[in-house]
């Protein structure tokens, strides 16, 4: 593998998802743009260091696209859900695709050098510290990887809203949020487990998009060490973590990268699992040039029809979180074929966040 090829393969990949009729991207060629998918090879390009070599003019009129679909009312963005492509069962509803959605869509705009048009009203009955303990005791912490889900959402938009409305409220809300979580962290395993029954890869997955959360407020982590250990558990023979995809392999590889180099600890560990989880990692990488979640099924985002990838081949979600899950094994191993990537971390309210001290 070459850097220029990579980089190169990256760029067809995505260009293969532009849609024609309007400026944004589709998830999979022949599915309807979205707002949320079109902020996947923005913040891939950025990543990467490809978006320096867009011009001006199309990063203007792009970051114009996702401003103008924005609804003032609420803050979300208008994307096109319907009877017929909304998420079906218990797990996940159309309020979620717009809540989660939101959180790309603004770190698109983050790296494009703008903000949304208007501030996120939906937040406004949270914004006062009873209401925000309120709405974190009413999570479904029986499934803390949704929950999880929910913090990360929450901590993403308010911290936006505070970019784009200077309101203070936001902020107080949010330490009183802290100051919950904080105090409800799990004794073995550093995550957040309140009912205390949840498998560890639900605790460990939830637990790290709240991490992040930590990581974009600058908050003290509340027990990196047991985190990084219980994390560690959570790698199977063939390297990946506990084999739920891209999603998964990235909460666990940043959460031992970042909480190594950050807190100084458990180098030796987080090498020897990175040095396993490489090799699989590149066995993703398809021939289209782009990553793959799973060689055996397809990755949907939230049940979504139309975030919803080809089984065993590369998707627009699959390939920015695997090229993440790169840059921070690159980290680790130094992989001499990427020494010229100039990856540029994420310092917004995304995913992709890093701590101040990393960036």
């Amino acid at each position: 593998m070459e850097e220029t090829g990579f980089l190169k393969g990256i760029e067809n990949f995505y260009e293969k998802r532009r849609s024609s009729g309007s400026k944004g991207y589709s998830f999979e060629p022949g599915l309807l743009p979205t707002y949320w998918s079109s902020s996947y090879p923005v913040l891939t390009y950025s990543l990467t260091g490809l978006l320096d070599a867009v011009e001006e003019d199309y990063k203007n009129n792009l970051a114009e696209f996702l401003q103008n679909g924005q609804e003032a009312a609420t803050g979300f963005y208008k994307e096109p859900l319907s009877e017929e492509n909304m998420p079906i069962g218990p797990v996940h509803k159309a309020e979620d695709v717009l809540w989660h959605g939101a959180t790309f869509i603004n770190g698109a705009l983050h790296v494009l050098g703008k903000n949304p048009n208007y501030g996120f009203s939906i937040l406004d009955e949270n914004k006062d510290s009873q209401a925000m303990v309120r709405w974190l005791e009413r999570l479904p912490w029986e499934n803390p990887w949704k929950a999880g889900n929910f913090t990360y959402d929450m901590g993403c938009l308010m911290g936006t809203d505070f970019e784009t409305t200077g309101n203070n409220a936001n902020l107080y809300s949010m330490d009183a949020f802290f100051d919950w979580m904080d105090s409800n962290t799990d004794n073995e395993t550093g995550w957040w487990n309140p009912k205390g029954n949840a498998p560890l890869y639900s605790c460990q997955f939830g637990g790290y998009h709240t991490l992040m959360v930590y990581w974009m407020y600058d908050r003290t982590i509340p027990d990196p060490e047991k985190m990084i250990e219980s994390t560690l558990r959570l790698q199977s023979e063939d390297g990946s973590f506990s084999g739920y995809g891209c999603c998964g392999d990235m909460d666990c590889v940043d959460a031992l990268v970042t909480l190594s180099r950050q807190f100084d600890i458990c180098h030796g560990k987080v090498r020897k699992a990175m040095e396993k989880f490489y090799p699989y990692l590149m066995s993703c990488l398809t021939a289209e040039g782009g990553f793959r979640s799973l060689s055996d099924s397809s990755h949907v985002d939230l049940g979504w029809s139309l975030h919803a990838g080809i089984c065993g081949q590369a998707d627009a979600c699959s390939t920015y979180f695997r090229t993440f899950t790169l840059s921070l094994v690159d980290e680790v191993l130094e992989i001499p074929w990427l020494e010229d990537v100039k990856w540029k971390h994420m310092d917004g309210f995304c995913h992709g966040r890093r701590p101040n001290e990393l960036l």
